[in-house]
Protein backbone atom coordinates (compact mmCIF):
# COMPACT_ATOMS: atom_id res chain seq x y z
CA UNK A 1 0.00 0.00 0.00
CA UNK A 2 1.17 3.45 -0.69
CA UNK A 3 1.92 5.45 -3.84
CA UNK A 4 1.17 8.98 -5.01
CA UNK A 5 -2.43 10.13 -4.68
CA UNK A 6 -3.85 10.55 -8.49
CA UNK A 7 -7.38 11.54 -7.91
CA UNK A 8 -9.64 12.99 -5.37
CA UNK A 9 -13.18 12.11 -6.30
CA UNK A 10 -15.84 15.06 -5.72
CA UNK A 11 -17.21 15.15 -1.95
CA UNK A 12 -19.45 12.52 -1.10
CA UNK A 13 -21.67 14.72 1.23
CA UNK A 14 -24.56 13.06 2.38
CA UNK A 15 -27.65 15.23 3.45
CA UNK A 16 -28.25 13.49 7.04
CA UNK A 17 -24.59 13.06 8.24
CA UNK A 18 -22.18 14.33 9.91
CA UNK A 19 -18.91 13.77 7.77
CA UNK A 20 -17.90 15.02 4.90
CA UNK A 21 -16.17 11.95 2.90
CA UNK A 22 -13.53 12.78 -0.04
CA UNK A 23 -12.59 9.38 -1.53
CA UNK A 24 -8.72 9.15 -2.35
CA UNK A 25 -7.60 6.96 -4.96
CA UNK A 26 -3.94 5.84 -5.35
CA UNK A 27 -1.65 4.99 -8.39
CA UNK A 28 -1.25 1.47 -7.00
CA UNK A 29 -5.45 1.17 -6.98
CA UNK A 30 -5.83 1.28 -3.46
CA UNK A 31 -8.46 4.07 -2.41
CA UNK A 32 -9.05 5.54 1.11
CA UNK A 33 -11.61 8.04 2.59
CA UNK A 34 -11.02 11.13 3.99
CA UNK A 35 -13.49 12.00 6.94
CA UNK A 36 -14.03 15.49 7.51
CA UNK A 37 -16.55 16.13 10.27
CA UNK A 38 -19.27 19.22 9.11
CA UNK A 39 -18.57 21.82 12.26
CA UNK A 40 -22.21 22.64 12.58
CA UNK A 41 -23.40 18.98 12.80
CA UNK A 42 -21.55 18.25 16.26
CA UNK A 43 -21.10 19.75 18.89
CA UNK A 44 -17.79 18.37 19.61
CA UNK A 45 -16.19 17.29 16.46
CA UNK A 46 -13.00 16.39 17.62
CA UNK A 47 -14.60 14.35 20.71
CA UNK A 48 -16.99 12.61 18.45
CA UNK A 49 -13.68 11.62 16.06
CA UNK A 50 -11.78 10.40 18.80
CA UNK A 51 -14.85 7.90 19.98
CA UNK A 52 -15.33 6.89 16.18
CA UNK A 53 -11.12 5.92 16.10
CA UNK A 54 -11.21 3.91 19.37
CA UNK A 55 -14.66 1.73 18.47
CA UNK A 56 -13.10 1.17 14.92
CA UNK A 57 -9.57 0.17 16.35
CA UNK A 58 -11.75 -2.04 19.22
CA UNK A 59 -13.95 -3.71 16.80
CA UNK A 60 -10.73 -4.57 14.69
CA UNK A 61 -9.54 -6.14 17.81
CA UNK A 62 -12.03 -7.81 19.34
CA UNK A 63 -14.35 -8.96 16.19
CA UNK A 64 -14.68 -10.00 13.25
CA UNK A 65 -17.28 -7.50 12.00
CA UNK A 66 -15.95 -5.31 9.16
CA UNK A 67 -14.83 -1.87 9.63
CA UNK A 68 -12.35 0.24 8.35
CA UNK A 69 -8.92 0.55 9.61
CA UNK A 70 -7.90 4.17 10.70
CA UNK A 71 -4.42 5.45 9.31
CA UNK A 72 -4.11 8.67 10.46
CA UNK A 73 -6.35 11.22 12.01
CA UNK A 74 -5.59 14.82 13.46
CA UNK A 75 -7.69 17.12 15.47
CA UNK A 76 -7.96 20.80 14.56
CA UNK A 77 -6.45 21.89 17.37
CA UNK A 78 -2.86 19.92 16.44
CA UNK A 79 -0.01 22.09 16.14
CA UNK A 80 1.15 19.90 13.45
CA UNK A 81 -2.38 19.95 11.43
CA UNK A 82 -1.42 21.51 8.00
CA UNK A 83 -4.98 20.83 7.01
CA UNK A 84 -6.31 23.05 9.86
CA UNK A 85 -9.69 20.99 10.29
CA UNK A 86 -9.83 17.73 12.17
CA UNK A 87 -10.03 14.71 9.89
CA UNK A 88 -9.46 11.01 9.72
CA UNK A 89 -7.92 8.82 6.85
CA UNK A 90 -9.47 5.50 6.71
CA UNK A 91 -9.38 1.88 4.50
CA UNK A 92 -12.40 2.24 1.68
CA UNK A 93 -14.10 -1.35 2.31
CA UNK A 94 -14.86 -3.47 -0.40
CA UNK A 95 -18.50 -3.76 -0.73
CA UNK A 96 -21.93 -1.61 -1.33
CA UNK A 97 -23.41 1.02 0.37
CA UNK A 98 -26.21 0.99 2.61
CA UNK A 99 -28.90 0.32 0.14
CA UNK A 100 -32.22 1.90 -0.22
CA UNK A 101 -34.61 -0.10 1.17
CA UNK A 102 -37.93 1.71 -0.02
CA UNK A 103 -38.79 -0.36 -3.19
CA UNK A 104 -40.83 -2.84 -3.85
CA UNK A 105 -40.42 -6.47 -5.67
CA UNK A 106 -38.38 -9.12 -5.06
CA UNK A 107 -35.16 -7.91 -5.96
CA UNK A 108 -36.17 -5.50 -3.28
CA UNK A 109 -36.87 -7.79 -0.54
CA UNK A 110 -33.77 -9.61 -1.05
CA UNK A 111 -31.55 -7.08 -1.06
CA UNK A 112 -33.28 -6.03 2.19
CA UNK A 113 -33.38 -9.52 3.88
CA UNK A 114 -29.76 -9.84 2.91
CA UNK A 115 -29.01 -6.36 4.89
CA UNK A 116 -31.36 -7.70 7.72
CA UNK A 117 -29.08 -10.98 8.38
CA UNK A 118 -25.70 -8.94 7.71
CA UNK A 119 -27.35 -6.41 10.61
CA UNK A 120 -28.30 -9.77 13.17
CA UNK A 121 -24.83 -11.04 12.70
CA UNK A 122 -23.28 -8.07 13.83
CA UNK A 123 -25.89 -7.60 16.94
CA UNK A 124 -25.09 -11.25 17.93
CA UNK A 125 -21.49 -10.74 17.93
CA UNK A 126 -21.89 -7.53 19.57
CA UNK A 127 -23.87 -9.32 22.34
CA UNK A 128 -26.84 -6.93 22.17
Amino acid sequence: MGGHIVHVADFICPIIGINYLVELIFDDGVTWYARIPKPWRSFDANAVMNSEVSAYRYLKRNTRIPVPEVYHFAYDTDIDNAVGVSYMLIEKLPGHSLPELTGQGELEYAKATRFHKQLSDIIIELGI
